[in-house]
């Protein structure tokens, strides 16, 4: 009876350790365990101290969730680098743990683990819990079991870097025996004096948002409008990310911009060309989005709610996050260092909307959860931006700067490329238009309808004012991939093709170079500009001095004074003849 008692111990110590305790590597020489002479005895232990061992990696090798076999053996460092990658003990994990009634309740509960892997379902069951530990200092939690039977641990608490969880929650039957030949002690004949196990998590950082537009790392762009921007929203994805359960990108776009749509979602990493996991809408995410081609109306300083028609998030499913799991450690190895990210890619373009030289944000923001965590929300640190910008000019006259001059027509160029109108264009000047400030030709034919395409030319109004909005900065920086800026500039003039009445331009070719940036549309450097920020663009003054006047009046009187005088000497010669 009593070989039968040890025998019928040592079946269920093997269920037990075959089943959910301890997993390890695939691999036919994977650890099990060291269990030496000074680890056994002849008697029974009382208490029995089992140690689990927190583990936790970026990732294990071919473990099952169930795990792997072990012997209750202690596993020195070496044996636990072959488990997986960045094999260590964790922590601050608590377990709690219950005495189970008998032997068919412990295997129900074998049978099925996830449906007793909380405090709650199990204590649904009518159990009380027999005790709580929690590991600490490298070294595991030892839970002193004094009663002979059948014990179910589960995790019930983790840090929040935690989530995937491998061989949790786990049985054990006390007293355990040894499972293997120790010296001369054959399997199932003396009891393990310590009995240590091994469950394991897989950890990774909380996922960090970032949001870039033109690259994966640029965060600032400035564009004609019209001309489309493609915004890169990011989110770092963890290690175990299978075991989260919500994962939403959300975006807000603001007034100034246009959606254009072209969405794409993938998994990969910074400046990926081949290999990225591309995820499907509708099965891996779902999306809201507006309907292209619509006007974002948020203002840049507003509190109030994104209106439901201009609201935008990418929503991973069920099999989407399966995905990234089944799919993270190969992205990771092909990154070779550089972070695993999920990527979501949408265009817009500058609208009329946009206040010139003002930056237009984007705001952005991350919502996760993990299967045992809490709703968490964040943003990024920097949001990136896009500009357009302008300029404004006003008509003189050289001689008098404050008399201004109508009627000048003037050609716009970007180097050598005369700039012609596009629809983007047309609307963001629109109101310039109806001013009469443009011109339907070089002969100064009042503009009343742009056409896409045409050439743009430029008219000083009775003010002498003329101006044009909508042009990218004549210079910016763009960040590279590799962290290197790449300076973008532009060689904007103009080129005056019809000059007011009465004046005239310089010698061959009358051109004015002017600059685009933050304060070109209003304002600029007062030697060059008026107190309103317009440009000066001088012409010189044609009109001959007028008759008449103190001058005119002298070489009058000069011409009298000479007619008479030889009028004199040609009477006295005439007399001196005679």
């Amino acid at each position: 009876m009593k070989n039968t008692k040890k025998l019928l111990s040592l079946v269920l110590a093997l269920v037990m350790l075959l089943g959910v305790v301890a997993p390890l590597s695939v691999f036919a020489e994977a650890p099990v365990g060291d269990i030496k002479e000074t680890d056994i005895q002849d008697t029974k232990p009382n208490p029995t101290p089992v140690i689990v061992h927190k583990l936790q990696a970026d990732s294990y090798t071919g473990v099952p969730d169930k795990g792997y076999p072990h012997n209750g053996g202690k596993l020195d460092q070496t044996q636990l680098d072959k488990l997986g990658t960045n094999v260590k003990e964790l922590d601050g994990v608590t377990f709690t743990y219950y005495k189970l009634t008998d032997y068919t309740q412990f295997k129900k509960f074998l049978d099925a683990p996830g449906s007793y892997n909380t405090t709650k379902l199990v204590e649904a069951q009518g159990l009380t819990k027999a005790g709580t530990i929690t590991t600490a200092g490298g070294q595991g939690a030892t839970a002193s079991l004094t009663e002979d039977g059948y014990y179910w641990f589960v995790e019930s608490k983790k840090p929040d870097t935690v989530s995937s969880s491998i061989a949790v929650p786990f049985g054990i039957s006390i007293p355990v025996m040894n499972q293997i030949k120790v010296g001369d002690h054959e399997p199932g004949t003396v009891y393990l004096k310590t009995v240590h196990v091994y469950p394991k998590n897989v950890t990774g950082t909380e996922p960090t948002p970032k949001k870039t537009v033109g690259n994966e790392v640029n965060m600032n762009e400035s564009h004609n409008v019209g001309d489309p921007q493609k915004w890169y929203l990011q989110a770092t994805i963890p290690a175990n990310i299978a075991d989260y359960e919500k994962f939403i990108l959300n975006d807000v776009f603001f007034k100034g911009l246009t959606y254009k749509g072209n969405v794409k979602v993938y998994l990969g990493y910074d400046g990926i060309t081949s290999g990225e996991v591309s995820l499907t809408g509708g099965t891996d995410y779902t999306i809201v989005q507006p309907a292209v081609d619509k006007h974002f109306t948020k203002e840049i300083d507003s509190t109030t709610e994104v209106p439901a028609d201009e609201k935008f998030s990418i929503t991973l499913t069920e099999a989407g996050i399966k995905k990234l799991a089944a799919n993270y450690q190969t992205v990771k190895d092909a990154a070779k260092g550089k972070e695993v990210k999920l990527y979501a890619t949408v265009d817009t373009v500058i609208n009329e909307d946009a206040k010139m030289g003002t930056n237009i944000p984007n705001t952005f923001d991350l919502t996760f959860k993990t299967k045992s965590g809490e709703d968490k929300n964040k943003k990024p640190d920097t949001p990136p931006t896009v500009n357009t910008g302008g300029k404004k000019f006003v008509k003189v006259s050289e001689s008098e700067v404050t008399k201004t001059l109508a009627g000048a027509v003037f050609e716009l160029y970007d180097g050598k490329t005369q700039i012609k109108w596009t629809q983007a264009l047309i609307d963001a000047n629109q109101a310039a238009i109806t001013a009469g400030k443009f011109a339907s030709d070089a002969n100064g034919t009042t503009l009343t309808a742009a056409t896409v395409g045409q050439p743009i030319y430029l008219m000083s109004d009775a003010n002498g004012l003329f101006e044009i909005k909508g042009l990218e900065y004549s210079s910016w920086k763009k960040t590279k991939l590799d962290g290197s800026e790449e300076t973008i500039t532009h060689d904007y003039k103009i080129k005056e093709v019809k000059f007011p009445k009465g004046y005239a331009g310089n010698k061959g070719e009358t051109i004015y170079n002017f600059t685009v940036d933050a304060n070109s549309y209003n304002g600029g450097p007062k030697e060059t500009h008026d107190a309103q920020g317009n440009m000066l663009v001088k012409n010189k003054d044609l009109t001959i001095p007028p008759t008449g006047g103190i001058g005119t009046a002298i070489f009058g009187v000069a011409g009298i004074a000479l007619m008479g005088g030889a009028f004199a000497a040609i009477k006295k010669r005439s007399a001196e003849e005679e």
